[in-house]
């Protein structure tokens, strides 16, 4: 990869809504509200209700850490003269490393319904999903940026 000029370096990561900060103080107001909701039916006898409160808030907190467990997943793409790249390494730790000729690369953007898309890039008879978890409008942003990623290196081989 030394002495390659660089087309496209792209760091594909899933989007989540609340930060760190938004996300404590999200649990704080939820066990404020679950805590007086429940201790209103502890002073009514319904005890077992004050239980269930805290299930919900422990449920709320487990799914929560569960999204962001799965953000830490990203996918790095790079075009170069030679090879457009893909290095995907997902929320466990766990990567793979997918090369494609890139004289030979299509971008392929299926539409699956009226809401849903698929990024795909095809060379040789072998093609790839790239960005599953990104929003159908950021698919097509990426698709765009990777055939203009395409064409800045092609203008780079005709001396353009």
């Amino acid at each position: 990869m030394h002495g390659q000029t660089l087309f496209l370096n792209l760091r594909l990561r899933p989007h989540r809504s609340l930060d760190a900060r938004q996300f404590r103080w999200l649990m704080v107001g939820t066990s404020i509200i679950c805590l007086l909701a429940g201790l209103r039916f502890l002073a009514l006898g319904a005890w077992p209700v004050m239980a269930f409160m805290v299930l919900d808030v422990a449920v709320l907190y487990w799914a929560f850490r569960a999204s962001y467990r799965a953000a830490e997943r990203f996918e790095d793409i790079r075009l170069d003269e030679a090879a457009f790249t893909v290095h995907e390494v997902l929320h466990t730790g766990a990567a793979r490393t997918t090369s494609f000729q890139a004289g030979w690369l299509k971008v392929h953007l299926e539409q699956l319904n009226e809401d849903e898309n698929r990024l795909l890039v095809r060379s040789h008879g072998r093609s790839m999903t790239l960005g599953s978890f990104l929003s159908p409008a950021e698919r097509v942003e990426v698709g765009q940026e990777i055939e203009a990623g395409l064409a800045r290196r092609l203008d780079a081989l005709r001396g353009g």
